[in-house]
């Protein structure tokens, strides 16, 4: 499990292996994963990195302690599985100072069972990263991975 945290931080802030990034003004937001094809049953490795890139630093604000987030979605774009999904989240407002120039990374490893207790089938996925700052959800580009 280290390795692959230690990879996926690699890979999110050097070339990531799968990735796409979505641009806001000054704010960049990528989603990567640590392979495209995954054999069922396989965790899943998967990064969220937000780069300010405004010329100094910018304070954003969440709605909760949830600030990153992870959704899983078929071929039929229906949502088969959220990393927030199962976890609860103080109802809080929480301030964040994103640094010039500094990326923020989350990592998560997803087991392939969903909520249902069953496990991911074989198929074609789109994975999108969120970083959830209040009143304007910031989304990655999908991210496309396959499970064999």
């Amino acid at each position: 499990m280290q390795r692959i945290v230690l990879l996926l931080i690699l890979t999110a802030l050097l070339v990531p292996i799968s990735g796409q990034a979505s641009f806001s003004p000054k704010l960049f937001v990528e989603t990567a994963t640590d392979k495209r094809v995954y054999k069922q049953g396989e965790p899943m490795g998967m990064a969220l990195t937000v780069l300010n890139q405004n010329s100094k630093a910018r304070q954003v604000q969440f709605s909760s302690a949830k600030i990153y987030d992870f959704h899983l979605y078929n071929e039929a774009e229906e949502p088969v599985w959220k990393w927030s999904g199962d976890k609860m989240f103080a109802m809080a407002l929480v301030d964040l100072k994103l640094e010039q120039k500094k990326p923020l990374t989350y990592v998560v490893a997803f087991n392939q069972i969903l909520p249902s207790g069953k496990a991911l089938e074989p198929g074609k996925y789109r994975l999108v990263g969120e970083f959830c700052v209040k009143g304007k959800p910031y989304r990655s580009k999908p991210v496309e991975i396959e499970v064999r």
